[in-house]
């Protein structure tokens, strides 16, 4: 039976260097010895088999004052319907998916906020 062939590795010349703190430092090490790899295997593997999530903030600042400004004209128009100035559609709708928007936003900037406390990416 014929042994497999060994992968040949493409030379690594190139050198990339990154600040870390010490703690940041011993908790990439221990990453790396768990898993038994050496320190620079472990950054490639993380670097380039993990999913990197970027949340545009100014995006989400612009969803949330457009939001914003549509609760307020539905406030709005609440209070002249409740003033029988005009005649009341169905606003409880738009309100309800108002709320769940906001929800979902509020659930959205939980799950950033927890991705970036992780230590673990």
């Amino acid at each position: 039976m014929k042994k497999p062939k060994r992968r040949v590795d493409v030379e690594k010349d190139r050198l990339i260097k990154a600040r870390v703190s010490g703690q940041e430092l011993q908790a990439i090490d221990k990453r790396a010895s768990d898993l038994k790899l050496s320190r620079s295997k472990y950054i490639r593997q993380a670097a380039l088999h993990h999913k990197v999530v970027v949340v545009g903030r100014d995006e989400l600042k612009g969803v949330k004052s457009e939001l914003r400004k549509l609760g307020i004209n539905v406030n709005q128009i609440a209070v002249l319907c409740n003033m029988g100035k005009i005649t009341c559609v169905q606003l409880n709708d738009v309100k309800n998916s108002l709320d769940k928007i906001w929800s979902e936003i509020r659930m959205l900037r939980e799950n950033i906020k927890k991705l970036n406390e992780r230590e673990d990416f």
